[in-house]
């Protein structure tokens, strides 16, 4: 059977990062349906991927190129933040042909019955584990007979009701999973932000799934988070190996949630990358987690960057969403990074149910006097389902309408605030206070080397500017 995995189209630079600049930059490949489509291709069938972002494609686009090839099932992998994008080609999909279609991704994880509410056009939504789930649906895309028995998976019954079946077990050996199909990907499409590598071919990876922490703002918290399971260090170094021999990937961006955890595995993973391949990668960490020894032995097997929610200069804040660390480690290991030799990218959060303006400008003037190399300002959006969704509903405002607006928009105003408006106008401003500074500026300046630099610092430059004044 020939099927279709779309990642449907979204505005990447406007929506997702807020930003009026017109760059190439931001788009990598979608892992989610790159392991879908691996366990589709040892269960025989025919797969191909549109990446539908990366390439500019529209719903028509996607429609017209679905029907050419000859799909017979279609996957739509959906993001909160874009979920009526993730509708619209479904839609779209559906009037031109009767084929199944099939919504997974991190919103059909949480909401399977809104999907299945708020989209007819989708016959099954998924919020069990991806590859297990597809394993299980092999034999109904054949013949189309009883969904009663396929775990972790919502669909309409002949009466058209919605039904959810149980989760079914998470999968305990991460290792046992195959690769991503990663010759159905085009590399020359994807460039991660200006100044976020060093090395291109690029290629994401993930050596995890679940989290153990419970941060009020995110889905892993609370019974929407799978227990933590990581893959054996060898056999991520395998994975790199083989994207770097055939694949000609020469950087690694690793998007576990936290990456740098566990010392052992870290030790065994450094150790083993050093003796098979070097090459630049980056990656994501918690404060409360990582050592300078850990961050030292990083940066000795070839990581140059990591990423720390900050989230807040407030320990109040910290506190109310149940981040677990403190300003002192914020600055412990923003510290032990730099002893390291490794840059610094950053986010913060303005606008926490709490939050008044004088509270985030004590927020800007910690990522000031911390000093990360990027950083992002975001206005808090309370996602469907998180616990500060429903903090957020007993204490100040959720605009109704902008759910799914991306994250450029206020859509949430604490009482703290007047208007949203004003919450959008201290993101600003914080774009603004931080990187037009004079020494930070000059820093940028007197680390470029070659072209290729200036040319990354001007297109961030263009990025950032999009944002601060928009």
């Amino acid at each position: 059977m020939k099927i279709i995995l779309i990642a449907p189209p979204y505005d990447l630079m406007g929506r997702g990062y807020g930003t009026k600049a017109k760059i190439k930059y931001g788009h990598m490949p979608p892992l989610g349906i790159g392991y879908i489509a691996a366990v589709l291709l040892q269960l025989g069938h025919d797969v191909k991927i549109i990446d539908a972002p990366a390439r500019g494609c529209f719903d028509d686009d996607v429609v017209r190129e679905t029907l050419a090839w000859g799909a017979e099932a279609a996957g739509i992998s959906a993001m909160t933040a874009s979920a009526d994008s993730a509708y619209s080609v479904a839609s779209a999909l559906r009037a031109a042909s009767p084929m199944p279609i099939i919504m997974g991704g991190p919103h059909s994880v949480c909401f399977p019955e809104k999907v299945l509410a708020d989209c007819p056009a989708v016959d099954i939504s998924v919020f069990g584990e991806g590859e297990t789930v597809m394993a299980a649906l092999n034999g109904w895309l054949a013949d189309k007979g009883s969904l009663a028995g396929v775990d972790g998976i919502c669909y309409r019954d002949e009466n058209g009701n919605v039904v959810r079946n149980k989760l079914g077990e998470s999968i305990a050996d991460l290792d046992s999973i195959p690769s991503p199909a990663w010759h159905l990907y085009d590399f020359s499409l994807y460039r991660s932000l200006p100044g976020q590598n060093r090395a291109f071919p690029v290629a994401p990876l993930i050596t995890s799934r679940g989290c153990p922490y419970r941060c009020t703002f995110c889905f892993q918290a609370g019974n929407k988070s799978a227990r933590y399971r990581r893959h054996s260090p060898q056999r991520i170094v395998s994975e790199i190996e083989n994207l770097y021999k055939n694949f000609g990937i020469r950087e690694v961006m690793f998007w576990d949630d936290t990456f740098a955890m566990n010392i052992d595995w870290m030790e065994t993973f450094c150790a083993g990358l050093k003796a098979k391949v070097r090459l630049p990668w980056s990656c994501y960490g918690r404060v409360n987690t990582v050592s300078e020894k850990m961050l030292k032995l990083m940066a000795g097997a070839g990581c140059w960057n990591i990423f720390y929610g900050y989230e807040t200069g407030s320990q109040k804040m910290l506190d109310l969403i149940q981040k677990g660390t403190t300003i002192e480690q914020c600055v412990a290991a923003t510290k032990w990074a730099r002893r390291a030799g490794l840059q610094i990218r950053a986010s913060f959060m303005l606008a926490l149910p709490g939050e008044t303006p004088e509270m985030a400008r004590q927020t800007i003037a910690f990522a000031i006097q911390l000093d990360p190399d990027y950083v992002q300002f975001l206005p808090t959006y309370p996602e469907y389902g998180t616990v500060l969704y429903e903090q957020a509903l007993k204490e100040g405002k959720i605009t109704r309408g902008l759910e799914y607006k991306g994250r450029t928009r206020a859509a949430y105003v604490p009482d703290g605030y007047a208007s949203a408006e004003e919450v959008e106008k201290m993101v600003r401003y914080a774009y603004r206070k931080f990187y037009l500074r004079f020494s930070y500026v000059w820093g940028r300046l007197r680390t470029v080397r070659k072209f290729s630099d200036l040319k990354a610092y001007y297109d961030g430059l263009k990025f950032i500017l999009g944002i601060a004044f928009k």
